[in-house]
């Protein structure tokens, strides 16, 4: 069971197989609906946020939101329906949230899911076998399928009937079978077409022949066709289903008519050989995910009649440069451009007044992107990783700025913070390691934790004198909660002035602080308020200090001495949270005012 210590939000990468046989096989969820997942505590369940993985779709991501749940373990349990009839999983033991780093064991990845703090669970979710009825209505319908399959490819293509093989003939049977039941006798023309088009070898295709009168191409109606490089879709066709396209990995020219309405999810999710997308406008709903994976996709035309770009919608087409979205989008999804490395360009609409988190992550040639007025919140970790922007305004009229909103801009040498501004959540500038100078404004009224972590370059933070909250006296270079005296956020130019009761949660956190003296009347240094600090060889400690917090030297490897303004048997009794000195040299010492002792002792 994993440790995981409360208020991170994480998603887990949860497993889903079934039973055949006795042995546990992959389980595809698409074939499924109202799939949910909940983590049960002792007393209750709580639901959680899930989606299918876009690289496996036997996976489940589900996330969590830190302060969502409370200390204890937590069993998952994962339902759903299956052509109407129930199903669920048995509970699985598989977290705990714990409330210090001390007790954790488990160590987030940004690699499993792009973007987001993950973990693999341990433990797969195994579901309870099916109805016997439930079986045998699949058996009758995987057994009828086929049949239908052979009668119309045999009274098309006679020949083609005994070239039928057993492995097309499951793929096919398998394709039919993860759709709904309401939809099976439309999708049969394409069970058809995929099954000729597989065996004939064809590579290109206009699918008015095939439609059979019908108007949308079904959901995964050609999914994983990895012969096909082009498809023509006649006029008259209204809707591209779900994952109609999706790892057609040869596609590279698709026409859609002006006909179409609405592109489902993840329509040509994975189609790399794709360079050029031009949608009509006549597309007012786009799926989640629709371009996702297409690295290839060079240029795209946004419909004017979309109303929002949704949820990854072209995250991780690393080969485009450009993007102009047109008036009339109202919203940019989570994730909608993320990790599309080579953007240089993107130019938003005024009618744009939601931008979700993380939609321009890791988009490193990005050098600016003008936010439309409307807009008022930047979202968490929107521009994170966008390495090539140096100078941002933020517009008059945002009220809030997100957890690591600027995360690793690392280039960044000038941001313009509006007055409208009146929360700025943790680690917004964290890694911002260009930034030299920032100003608070006078609306800011909530600053939640050390902002600037591991921001090195910093050495100049004013606030301004008119806000009542927050304060930088005495040109201190710092951020000061003015009511009760705690330094929140600092830099390598902090003069710690009096008055100063704390020194904050990660207040100097990786700031890059070589020394550092604390004044009289401080009383308490927080949770990892100097950690990570590798290069800070001297601190000097007042004797009103009367405990220093979890972590709060942890990480400075270079520390070789503390000064303490008291005695030693008044530093034995300072209270010291655990490994608040993790990884200081074995060798460093704590003088005080009658003699030296260990650091480490």
């Amino acid at each position: 069971m994993k440790k995981i210590v409360k208020g991170n939000d994480f998603t887990m990468l949860v497993r889903v197989m079934k039973v055949v046989d006795g042995g546990k096989v992959p389980f595809s969820l698409p074939s499924c609906e109202e799939v949910r997942a909940f983590a049960v505590g002792l007393y209750r369940k709580y639901k959680l946020a899930a989606r299918v993985s876009a690289s496996d779709d036997s996976v489940l991501l589900c996330r969590v939101e830190g302060d969502a749940l409370p200390l204890g373990n937590y069993a998952l349990e994962v339902s759903g329906k299956l052509f109407g009839n129930d199903w669920r999983s048995n509970e699985y033991g598989q977290f705990r949230l714990v409330d210090s780093n001390a007790e954790a064991d488990t160590e987030f990845s940004r690699d499993l899911v792009e973007g987001e703090d993950s973990v693999e669970m341990d433990t797969a979710i195994v579901f309870l076998p099916p109805e016997a009825g439930l079986v045998e209505l699949s058996e009758r319908l995987r057994a009828g399928v086929l049949d239908d399959v052979r009668r119309e490819i045999a009274g098309c293509l006679p020949v083609v009937d005994a070239e039928l093989s057993v492995e097309s003939s499951n793929a096919v049977m398998n394709r039919a079978v993860s759709r709904a039941l309401a939809e099976m006798r439309e999708d049969m023309d394409f069970l058809h077409f995929v099954a000729m088009q597989r065996i004939g070898g064809k590579k290109e295709f206009t699918a008015k022949d095939f439609l059979g009168g019908q108007t949308r191409i079904a959901a995964r109606a050609f999914q994983r066709y990895t012969e096909l490089e082009k498809v023509t879709i006649p006029d008259g066709v209204t809707s591209i289903g779900e994952r109609a396209f999706n790892k057609c990995s040869a596609l590279k020219e698709i026409h859609i008519p002006d006909t179409v309405t609405s592109i489902g999810y993840g329509a040509f999710m994975g189609c790399n050989s794709i360079e050029r997308a031009i949608l009509p406008d006549s597309v007012t709903d786009m799926g989640d995910a629709v371009f996702c994976y297409c690295s290839s996709l060079r240029e795209v035309s946004i419909p004017k009649g979309a109303a929002a770009i949704g949820d990854y919608a072209f995250g991780k087409c690393t080969s485009l440069k450009r993007v102009t979205v047109p008036d009339g989008v109202a919203r940019l999804g989570r994730s909608a451009f993320s990790a599309c490395t080579s953007m240089e360009e993107i130019i938003l609409p005024e009618s744009v007044s939601e931008i979700s988190e993380r939609a321009f992550q890791d988009c490193r040639s990005l050098a600016g992107v003008k936010i439309p007025d409307g807009v008022t919140r930047i979202g968490e970790y929107t521009f994170s990783g966008c390495r090539s922007v140096k100078k941002f305004v933020i517009p008059d009229g945002v009220k809030s700025i997100g957890v690591g909103a600027f995360n690793k801009c690392s280039a960044l040498t000038s941001i313009t913070i509006p007055e409208s501004v009146a929360v700025i959540d943790e680690y917004a500038f964290q890694d911002c390691t260009s930034l030299a100078e920032v100003t608070i404004p006078e609306g800011v009224t909530d600053i939640k934790g050390n902002i600037f972590f591991r921001s090195t370059s910093l050495t100049r933070i004013l606030v301004d004198t008119g806000n009542r909250t927050y304060d930088s006296r005495n040109g201190c270079n710092a951020v000061i909660e003015t009511a009760t005296g705690t330094l929140i956020a600092g830099c390598k130019g902090t003069i710690i002035p009096d008055g100063v009761t704390k020194i904050g949660y990660s207040a100097f956190a990786g700031c890059g602080i070589t020394e550092i003296t604390i004044p009289d009347g401080v009383i308490g240094v927080y949770n990892y308020a100097l950690s990570y600090n590798t290069s800070l060889a001297s601190v000097t400690i007042p004797e009103s200090v009367t405990s220093i917090g979890e972590g709060a030297l942890k990480g400075c490897t270079s520390l070789t001495a503390v000064t303490y303004k008291g005695t030693v048997a008044q530093w034995g009794n300072v209270s010291k949270g655990d490994n608040w000195n993790l990884n200081v040299p074995t060798d460093a010492v704590v003088h005080c005012t009658d003699g030296d002792v260990p650091l480490n002792g």
